[in-house]
């Protein structure tokens, strides 16, 4: 999960997907974007939930998928509300 809103805005969402089963890790200690993304890549996973200022103005999350070629066209934006579902469904497509 990298959030930079500075505004923990991320934690409710992170329990969420920890409670629907997912392995979630966060980064709490304002890194930037990019040193939290290398942080995500290195660590295996197979999406990284950005949460920004647009993003949170929105209502929305942008889920990145980190093992593809060309993750700039992998990445969606999705409803807030529709998080824990999208990401449950890209999971089983994989």
């Amino acid at each position: 999960m990298i959030d930079t809103t500075n505004q923990d805005v991320a934690t409710v969402l992170v329990d969420e997907l920890r409670a629907a089963g997912f392995a979630v890790a966060r980064a709490y200690d304002n890194r930037s974007m990019k040193s939290q993304m290398k942080v995500a890549d290195k660590s295996g996973a197979r999406f990284a939930l950005l949460v920004g200022p647009q993003e949170m103005s929105a209502g929305e999350v942008t889920i990145r998928d980190l093992r593809s070629d060309d993750f700039e066209q992998t990445q969606r934006r999705v409803a807030r509300s529709e998080v824990v579902f999208v990401v449950a469904e890209l999971l089983t497509k994989s």
